[in-house]
């Protein structure tokens, strides 16, 4: 069974929770290496590619983080993360994003985006295959007056 998660126009209070166990298929395996591919979106009549659409070997990056916009969102995760360590994760462990909150501003001073609606879909890969995907949008208004 593979998980997804829709999480559309709200960030959730509830702690997202992926445990790597039977319930998502990932039964007794260590995991040494799985990707994550990060897309983002704009709408303009429909969906389009925004900006990025990248794969990563998480183990690889937790070890050496060169990727520079992984990196960027990996610092917007980190004190909402239990991920302290690099790989092998054990079937079992849980990795725990709680109580996220988006900074708009200070994800604007990296990434300056305009006014719209954006979305995001982080998908997670073991041997080639989606285990969890995880999905989101968000509408960006900037009602500051300069």
């Amino acid at each position: 069974m593979d998980i997804t998660l829709d999480i559309l126009r709200t960030i959730t209070p509830y702690p997202i929770v992926i445990i790597f166990s039977k319930k998502n298929n990932i039964r007794h395996l260590r995991l040494n290496s799985f990707k994550v591919k990060i897309a983002f979106f704009k709408r303009a009549n429909g969906w389009r590619p925004f900006l990025y659409d990248f794969s990563i070997d998480f183990c690889k990056f937790l070890e050496n983080p060169h990727h520079i916009i992984a990196r960027l969102a990996f610092q917007f995760l980190k004190p909402y993360t239990n991920v302290n360590h690099s790989c092998p994760y054990d079937a079992g462990t849980s990795i725990i994003v709680k109580n996220f909150e988006l900074n708009v501003d200070a994800f604007r001073s990296r990434f300056p985006i305009e006014n719209g609606e954006y979305a995001i879909s982080v998908s997670f890969f073991v041997k080639n295959k989606v285990k969890i995907s995880i999905n989101g949008s968000i509408n960006h208004f900037n009602y500051k007056e300069t």
